[in-house]
């Protein structure tokens, strides 16, 4: 038994046709299309504002992506949560699928989450050099900033992504770009202990004795947490290594205080 279907298929937001289909464990991407041409509005949103394309960037084949770009008519429409389609795919990691959406997009690829994060945010977070690389190429805003002033090079290096440190730099990233509170990337990476990246911000003359909101330097993050080998080379760029801090503390009083007595 066949049945006809005359009117076009619009339901609730919360259960679309197009976007049950999809749910299911199979995904079948005929039954999507046979929806689809029989005029199932593919621009229906669940309850957290996901459309069918939007979630299908999270987990789906590439072709199902495809399917729901053909009939999708607004790619910067965000979910509850502020992310577009291309945030997505950056957030898990999906470079095919990133790579297929930015061949055609005119919209705005850096538009931010509700947390100030773009895609470009989250591809250096998770140390995705080829993703942070395309996105890059397709004129993502570098400067662009999180709700906690933390711009991309931050982040990066935060984690320790020398790879990705070094081609943010190479594409003039603010190397003395401050966080919330007065920290710069080099600051950052010597207190995590990040000597690859350290080196990188050293030969691209980082501001060696940029100080935070307590008045603190990068050496002397570095003494603190005893990283000797950093220390050893911000000294040896003629890094301050009497500059106290607000609680009139130098490098070598934050070494000797937290047992770093070979330092």
């Amino acid at each position: 038994m066949f049945c006809y279907i005359t009117k076009p298929i619009t339901c609730c937001v919360i259960n679309t046709p197009v976007f049950v289909i999809y749910r299911r464990k199979r995904r079948k991407n005929s039954i999507v299309e046979a929806l689809l041409q029989i005029n199932a509005n593919a621009n229906l949103c669940d309850d957290k504002g996901n459309s069918p394309l939007l979630a299908a960037c999270s987990d789906s084949p590439l072709m199902t992506v495809k399917i729901f770009s053909r009939t999708m008519t607004d790619f910067s429409k965000c979910n509850s949560l502020g992310q577009t389609p291309v945030f997505v795919a950056s957030m898990n990691e999906r470079e095919y699928v990133e790579r297929y959406l930015l061949s055609f997009l005119n919209v705005n690829i850096s538009k931010p989450d509700n947390k100030g994060r773009s895609p470009l945010f989250i591809a250096c977070s998770k140390g995705n050099h080829r993703v942070v690389k395309l996105l890059l190429e397709s004129k993502a805003n570098i400067s662009q900033c999180d709700w906690n002033n933390q711009s991309h090079l931050f982040i990066a290096s935060t984690a320790g992504y020398a790879d990705i440190v070094l081609t943010l730099t190479q594409n003039k990233a603010d190397v003395n770009q401050r966080d919330e509170d007065g920290e710069t990337p080099l600051f950052v990476a010597s207190d995590k202990g990040h000597l690859a990246t350290v080196k990188i911000r050293v030969k691209n003359r980082a501001d060696l004795n940029a100080t935070n909101h307590r008045k603190c330097t990068p050496i002397y993050a570095a003494c603190k947490r005893g990283f000797i080998e950093i220390v050893k080379l911000l000294n040896e760029n003629r890094a301050f290594i009497t500059q106290c801090n607000k609680g009139h503390s130098s490098p070598l009083c934050a070494a000797c205080r937290y047992g770093y007595i070979e330092l």
